[in-house]
Protein backbone atom coordinates (compact mmCIF):
# COMPACT_ATOMS: atom_id res chain seq x y z
CA UNK A 1 0.00 0.00 0.00
CA UNK A 2 3.02 2.13 -0.12
CA UNK A 3 4.19 4.42 -3.06
CA UNK A 4 7.15 4.98 -4.49
CA UNK A 5 8.57 2.06 -3.48
CA UNK A 6 10.58 -0.42 -6.22
CA UNK A 7 12.12 -3.79 -5.27
CA UNK A 8 14.97 -2.99 -3.32
CA UNK A 9 18.54 -4.18 -3.80
CA UNK A 10 18.76 -6.38 -1.06
CA UNK A 11 22.39 -7.65 -0.78
CA UNK A 12 23.42 -9.99 1.87
CA UNK A 13 27.52 -10.75 2.94
CA UNK A 14 30.05 -9.13 5.13
CA UNK A 15 31.58 -5.81 5.12
CA UNK A 16 29.03 -4.63 2.46
CA UNK A 17 28.89 -0.58 1.83
CA UNK A 18 26.50 0.41 -1.09
CA UNK A 19 25.03 3.81 -2.35
CA UNK A 20 23.17 4.31 -5.15
CA UNK A 21 20.97 7.12 -6.68
CA UNK A 22 18.72 7.10 -9.43
CA UNK A 23 16.31 9.65 -11.26
CA UNK A 24 13.39 8.76 -13.22
CA UNK A 25 10.11 10.24 -15.32
CA UNK A 26 6.38 8.64 -14.83
CA UNK A 27 3.49 8.99 -16.38
CA UNK A 28 1.84 11.68 -14.44
CA UNK A 29 -1.55 10.90 -15.46
CA UNK A 30 -3.69 12.67 -12.21
CA UNK A 31 -6.53 10.90 -10.75
CA UNK A 32 -10.12 12.10 -9.11
CA UNK A 33 -12.04 9.24 -9.09
CA UNK A 34 -15.72 8.73 -8.97
CA UNK A 35 -15.62 9.92 -5.04
CA UNK A 36 -14.77 13.28 -6.42
CA UNK A 37 -17.41 15.49 -7.06
CA UNK A 38 -16.64 19.15 -9.30
CA UNK A 39 -18.23 22.45 -9.55
CA UNK A 40 -18.92 21.96 -13.00
CA UNK A 41 -18.85 18.75 -15.52
CA UNK A 42 -16.54 20.87 -17.84
CA UNK A 43 -13.39 19.71 -15.38
CA UNK A 44 -14.44 15.83 -15.75
CA UNK A 45 -12.37 15.74 -18.84
CA UNK A 46 -9.55 16.94 -17.27
CA UNK A 47 -8.60 14.14 -14.94
CA UNK A 48 -8.52 10.38 -15.32
CA UNK A 49 -11.12 9.44 -13.40
CA UNK A 50 -10.22 5.66 -12.32
CA UNK A 51 -12.07 3.81 -15.45
CA UNK A 52 -15.30 5.13 -14.04
CA UNK A 53 -17.45 7.97 -14.35
CA UNK A 54 -16.23 10.75 -12.29
CA UNK A 55 -19.49 12.93 -11.16
CA UNK A 56 -21.98 13.69 -14.13
CA UNK A 57 -23.70 11.53 -15.79
CA UNK A 58 -22.19 12.01 -18.84
CA UNK A 59 -18.97 11.41 -18.31
CA UNK A 60 -17.30 8.58 -19.40
CA UNK A 61 -13.79 6.96 -18.63
CA UNK A 62 -11.12 9.53 -19.88
CA UNK A 63 -7.60 8.74 -20.48
CA UNK A 64 -6.06 11.16 -22.41
CA UNK A 65 -5.49 13.86 -19.49
CA UNK A 66 -3.84 17.02 -20.26
CA UNK A 67 -0.85 16.65 -18.13
CA UNK A 68 1.49 19.42 -17.58
CA UNK A 69 5.01 17.62 -17.64
CA UNK A 70 6.04 14.34 -16.27
CA UNK A 71 6.09 13.38 -12.81
CA UNK A 72 9.87 13.69 -11.23
CA UNK A 73 11.13 11.20 -8.66
CA UNK A 74 14.74 11.10 -7.47
CA UNK A 75 15.28 8.41 -5.30
CA UNK A 76 18.93 7.26 -3.30
CA UNK A 77 19.61 3.79 -1.31
CA UNK A 78 22.43 2.87 1.09
CA UNK A 79 23.08 -0.42 1.98
CA UNK A 80 25.22 -1.21 4.76
CA UNK A 81 25.77 -3.82 8.17
CA UNK A 82 24.48 -3.12 11.50
CA UNK A 83 25.94 -5.55 14.42
CA UNK A 84 27.08 -7.85 11.02
CA UNK A 85 23.74 -8.00 9.84
CA UNK A 86 22.50 -6.77 6.37
CA UNK A 87 20.70 -3.00 6.42
CA UNK A 88 19.01 -1.12 3.65
CA UNK A 89 17.45 2.23 3.21
CA UNK A 90 16.24 4.37 0.80
CA UNK A 91 14.45 7.65 0.25
CA UNK A 92 12.86 9.25 -2.40
CA UNK A 93 11.18 12.51 -3.58
CA UNK A 94 8.28 13.00 -5.65
CA UNK A 95 7.11 16.26 -7.25
CA UNK A 96 3.92 16.36 -9.35
CA UNK A 97 2.23 19.95 -11.02
CA UNK A 98 -1.38 19.89 -11.67
CA UNK A 99 -3.04 22.54 -14.32
CA UNK A 100 -6.61 22.94 -15.19
CA UNK A 101 -8.85 25.21 -17.43
CA UNK A 102 -10.91 26.61 -15.04
CA UNK A 103 -14.55 27.62 -17.20
CA UNK A 104 -16.39 29.06 -14.21
CA UNK A 105 -14.61 32.61 -15.02
CA UNK A 106 -14.92 34.54 -17.86
CA UNK A 107 -12.62 34.69 -19.94
CA UNK A 108 -11.27 31.31 -18.85
CA UNK A 109 -7.64 31.11 -17.34
CA UNK A 110 -5.66 28.27 -16.17
CA UNK A 111 -4.83 27.51 -12.97
CA UNK A 112 -1.55 25.43 -11.86
CA UNK A 113 -0.58 24.39 -8.45
CA UNK A 114 2.97 21.59 -7.26
CA UNK A 115 2.61 19.42 -5.14
CA UNK A 116 4.91 16.38 -3.85
CA UNK A 117 5.65 13.63 -1.76
CA UNK A 118 8.40 11.66 0.04
CA UNK A 119 9.38 8.10 1.08
CA UNK A 120 11.38 6.43 3.60
CA UNK A 121 12.08 2.77 3.49
CA UNK A 122 14.02 0.13 5.25
CA UNK A 123 15.08 -3.80 5.46
CA UNK A 124 17.01 -5.03 8.66
CA UNK A 125 18.51 -8.70 9.09
CA UNK A 126 17.27 -8.21 12.96
CA UNK A 127 18.30 -12.12 13.55
CA UNK A 128 19.50 -14.76 11.35
CA UNK A 129 17.27 -15.21 8.20
CA UNK A 130 14.81 -12.88 10.07
CA UNK A 131 13.93 -9.33 7.71
CA UNK A 132 12.52 -6.24 9.32
CA UNK A 133 10.29 -4.41 6.52
CA UNK A 134 9.20 -0.88 6.95
CA UNK A 135 8.07 1.26 4.25
CA UNK A 136 6.33 4.86 4.00
CA UNK A 137 5.00 7.54 2.45
CA UNK A 138 3.47 11.18 2.73
CA UNK A 139 2.11 13.34 -0.60
CA UNK A 140 0.66 16.44 -1.67
CA UNK A 141 -1.48 15.44 -4.89
CA UNK A 142 0.48 12.19 -4.72
CA UNK A 143 -2.55 9.86 -4.23
CA UNK A 144 -2.13 8.01 -7.54
CA UNK A 145 0.63 6.56 -6.30
CA UNK A 146 -1.41 4.60 -3.57
CA UNK A 147 -2.82 1.96 -6.08
CA UNK A 148 -5.04 4.85 -6.96
CA UNK A 149 -7.06 4.38 -4.18
CA UNK A 150 -7.83 8.61 -3.50
CA UNK A 151 -7.67 11.06 -5.58
CA UNK A 152 -4.52 13.89 -6.10
CA UNK A 153 -6.57 17.05 -6.13
CA UNK A 154 -10.16 18.20 -6.10
CA UNK A 155 -11.49 21.45 -7.76
CA UNK A 156 -12.60 24.34 -5.53
CA UNK A 157 -15.72 26.08 -5.88
CA UNK A 158 -14.16 28.81 -7.65
CA UNK A 159 -12.48 26.64 -10.16
CA UNK A 160 -8.77 26.52 -8.75
CA UNK A 161 -6.81 23.38 -7.79
CA UNK A 162 -6.08 22.33 -4.29
CA UNK A 163 -4.09 18.97 -3.51
CA UNK A 164 -5.70 16.55 -1.61
CA UNK A 165 -3.04 15.22 1.20
CA UNK A 166 -2.77 11.12 1.90
CA UNK A 167 -0.25 9.07 2.85
CA UNK A 168 0.63 5.37 3.31
CA UNK A 169 2.74 3.00 5.05
CA UNK A 170 4.07 -1.02 5.77
CA UNK A 171 5.30 -2.76 8.34
CA UNK A 172 6.48 -6.31 8.25
CA UNK A 173 8.99 -9.47 8.78
CA UNK A 174 10.40 -12.41 6.69
CA UNK A 175 11.13 -15.59 7.64
CA UNK A 176 13.20 -17.71 6.33
CA UNK A 177 12.63 -20.56 8.54
CA UNK A 178 14.78 -23.32 6.19
CA UNK A 179 15.50 -23.77 2.31
CA UNK A 180 12.43 -24.62 1.44
CA UNK A 181 9.88 -22.51 3.49
CA UNK A 182 9.73 -18.84 3.73
CA UNK A 183 6.95 -17.16 5.87
CA UNK A 184 6.14 -13.55 6.00
CA UNK A 185 3.45 -10.81 7.51
CA UNK A 186 2.82 -7.19 6.83
CA UNK A 187 0.28 -4.73 8.03
CA UNK A 188 -0.15 -1.70 6.20
CA UNK A 189 -2.87 1.28 5.97
CA UNK A 190 -3.59 4.00 3.49
CA UNK A 191 -5.05 7.52 4.22
CA UNK A 192 -6.83 10.45 2.15
CA UNK A 193 -7.60 14.04 4.18
CA UNK A 194 -11.60 15.10 3.30
CA UNK A 195 -10.68 18.62 1.16
CA UNK A 196 -14.10 20.16 0.02
CA UNK A 197 -15.85 23.60 -0.35
CA UNK A 198 -19.39 24.62 -0.17
CA UNK A 199 -20.90 26.14 -3.63
CA UNK A 200 -23.47 28.55 -3.17
CA UNK A 201 -26.87 26.73 -4.83
CA UNK A 202 -30.46 27.50 -3.44
CA UNK A 203 -32.53 25.01 -2.58
CA UNK A 204 -30.16 22.52 -2.16
CA UNK A 205 -28.07 21.16 1.32
CA UNK A 206 -24.55 19.89 1.95
CA UNK A 207 -23.11 19.57 5.61
CA UNK A 208 -25.90 20.21 7.36
CA UNK A 209 -25.76 24.26 5.64
CA UNK A 210 -29.00 24.46 3.94
CA UNK A 211 -28.66 26.63 0.53
CA UNK A 212 -25.13 25.25 -0.14
CA UNK A 213 -23.90 22.08 -2.46
CA UNK A 214 -20.41 20.41 -1.64
CA UNK A 215 -17.71 19.97 -4.06
CA UNK A 216 -14.31 17.99 -3.70
CA UNK A 217 -13.70 14.91 -1.58
CA UNK A 218 -14.74 13.42 1.98
CA UNK A 219 -17.36 15.71 2.77
CA UNK A 220 -20.33 14.52 4.84
CA UNK A 221 -22.83 13.33 2.42
CA UNK A 222 -20.44 12.14 -0.23
CA UNK A 223 -20.53 8.78 -2.19
CA UNK A 224 -19.67 6.09 0.48
CA UNK A 225 -16.56 5.08 -2.30
CA UNK A 226 -14.95 8.55 -0.31
CA UNK A 227 -11.70 6.45 1.21
CA UNK A 228 -11.18 7.48 4.60
CA UNK A 229 -8.54 5.18 5.46
CA UNK A 230 -7.54 1.26 4.37
CA UNK A 231 -5.79 -0.87 6.58
CA UNK A 232 -4.98 -4.49 5.65
CA UNK A 233 -3.14 -7.22 7.25
CA UNK A 234 -1.12 -9.89 5.19
CA UNK A 235 0.35 -13.36 6.14
CA UNK A 236 1.31 -16.01 3.72
CA UNK A 237 4.07 -19.05 3.26
CA UNK A 238 6.06 -20.07 0.64
CA UNK A 239 7.44 -23.30 -0.46
CA UNK A 240 9.97 -24.41 -2.50
CA UNK A 241 8.93 -27.27 -4.74
CA UNK A 242 11.84 -27.57 -6.64
CA UNK A 243 15.27 -25.84 -7.32
CA UNK A 244 18.41 -26.07 -8.81
CA UNK A 245 21.34 -23.77 -9.02
CA UNK A 246 21.47 -24.61 -13.07
CA UNK A 247 17.68 -24.06 -13.42
CA UNK A 248 16.04 -21.96 -10.75
CA UNK A 249 13.52 -22.78 -8.40
CA UNK A 250 9.52 -23.47 -8.48
CA UNK A 251 7.70 -22.11 -5.40
CA UNK A 252 4.28 -22.23 -5.00
CA UNK A 253 2.76 -18.69 -2.89
CA UNK A 254 -0.23 -19.09 -0.75
CA UNK A 255 -1.56 -15.68 1.37
CA UNK A 256 -4.40 -14.89 3.45
CA UNK A 257 -5.27 -11.03 4.05
CA UNK A 258 -7.91 -9.44 6.14
CA UNK A 259 -8.81 -5.71 4.95
CA UNK A 260 -10.83 -3.06 6.39
CA UNK A 261 -11.99 0.06 4.70
CA UNK A 262 -13.19 3.21 6.55
CA UNK A 263 -15.37 6.40 4.38
CA UNK A 264 -15.78 9.66 5.27
CA UNK A 265 -19.34 9.34 4.88
CA UNK A 266 -21.89 6.61 5.54
CA UNK A 267 -25.46 7.04 5.20
CA UNK A 268 -27.18 6.61 8.59
CA UNK A 269 -28.16 3.24 9.72
CA UNK A 270 -25.21 1.77 7.66
CA UNK A 271 -21.66 0.09 9.06
CA UNK A 272 -19.07 2.57 9.62
CA UNK A 273 -16.13 0.45 7.93
CA UNK A 274 -16.25 -2.31 5.26
CA UNK A 275 -14.68 -6.21 5.64
CA UNK A 276 -13.10 -8.19 3.73
CA UNK A 277 -10.81 -11.47 3.68
CA UNK A 278 -9.10 -12.62 1.20
CA UNK A 279 -7.15 -15.81 -0.19
CA UNK A 280 -4.06 -16.18 -2.20
CA UNK A 281 -2.60 -18.80 -4.23
CA UNK A 282 0.00 -18.58 -7.46
CA UNK A 283 3.02 -19.75 -8.85
CA UNK A 284 6.38 -18.55 -9.51
CA UNK A 285 9.83 -19.91 -10.98
CA UNK A 286 13.12 -18.23 -10.57
CA UNK A 287 15.30 -18.06 -13.08
CA UNK A 288 19.14 -19.04 -11.67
Amino acid sequence: MTSLYSNALRVYGTDLLLWAVAFSLENPQRLAPASVVFPADTFATQFDNGSSATNAASATTNTAVPNLHPDVIVKTSYDTELGHRPFHIEAAGLIRSFRVLNTLVTPNRTDTITGGGGSINLFLQVVKNLTLVGTSFYSDGGGRYIFGLGPDAIVKPNGNLSAVHSGSGIGGLEWQASRRYMFYSYYGGAYFKRNFGLLLTPGSSCAGVFGFSCVGFGFRGSANTSNRAIQEATFGVIPTLWSSENYGKFQVITQYSYLTRSPWSVAPGEPENAHLSMVYAGIRYILP
